[in-house]
């Protein structure tokens, strides 16, 4: 399992990346705790995607993107909506990702095409960076321990 620290910086990074706030100290706790429970294995396809999400909040909108379509039951996704939930949860970040935006039906339809074009564009260019090295993670060996 993760050191606490590691999983802490993941926690704001996702949360970032997720809800554009930042992880309380509850939420982070709860995220550890959570994990500390978690027994699914975690393959190196896996660790790789952590890794890449880990780096920054838009790495991991991006691998969140690839994971989304090419690894739905691996640890990101499983983090990913582990956080959410408790990001939704949580007193201190429940507003940023349940308050309903401002404008009306032509302001929301602009929206919903930029943010569907951006996120189909991030689609695609995590699967042209990450779709390679996945392979990669799931046709070579596991290194002996």
């Amino acid at each position: 399992m993760a050191d606490a620290a590691l999983l802490g910086r993941e926690a704001e990074t996702f949360a970032r990346a997720l809800a554009g706030c930042a992880a309380g100290e509850r939420v982070r706790a709860a995220y550890a705790r959570f994990l500390a429970h978690d027994d699914a294995p975690v393959t190196r396809a896996d660790r790789l995607l952590l890794a890449a999400a880990r780096v920054h909040p838009l790495c991991a909108r991006a691998t969140d993107a690839y994971a989304a379509r090419f690894r739905k039951g691996g640890a990101l996704r499983r983090r990913m909506v582990l956080l959410l939930a408790l990001l939704e949860c949580a007193p201190e970040t429940y507003a940023a990702v349940d308050a309903p935006r401002r404008g009306g039906a032509a302001l929301g339809l602009a929206r919903l095409v930029w943010e569907g074009t951006a996120e189909a564009l991030l689609a695609v260019a995590a699967t042209l960076v990450l779709g390679p090295l996945h392979v990669c993670a799931l046709i070579l060996p596991e290194p002996r321990a």
